[in-house]
């Protein structure tokens, strides 16, 4: 019998959508809360052109409230992660630039998403 989805954690549907990837909430939703960030870095490190949407929405979130909301940072630190201890199959890693901008936003101050205005939540493909 196919299990139910569950309810999605917000950041996580926010995030989504803000890179252009609203299509995949529902795949998400079959992903328990506490594996969705590692979910979601994975994604990004095959996906360089979600990555640098992820970079680029963390970067406006950040300038316009000084802080990024928990789940982000989680997935910023899992990609990091990733990327400094690569598996044989990794994809090519991005670009210095990306990194330490991706580094810039791990180490920034988090904030809940009513702390932390979201930025760029409606993208699309």
């Amino acid at each position: 019998m196919p299990r139910q989805g569950r309810v999605l954690n917000l950041e996580c549907v926010e995030t989504l959508i803000g890179i252009g990837e609203r299509e995949l909430a529902g795949v998400f939703s079959f992903i328990a809360d506490g594996d969705s960030a590692p979910a979601f870095a994975d994604l990004l490190v095959h996906k360089k052109k979600d990555l640098k949407r992820f970079v680029e929405r963390e970067r406006k979130i950040l300038k316009k409230s000084g802080a990024i909301p928990h789940w982000d940072h989680d997935a910023a630190g899992y990609v990091l992660a990733i990327f400094s201890n690569p598996p044989a199959d990794a994809p090519e890693p991005p670009s210095k630039g990306i990194i330490k901008k991706l580094t810039a936003i791990y180490a920034a101050p988090t904030a809940s998403t009513t702390q932390a205005p979201v930025a760029g939540s409606s993208g699309s493909k």
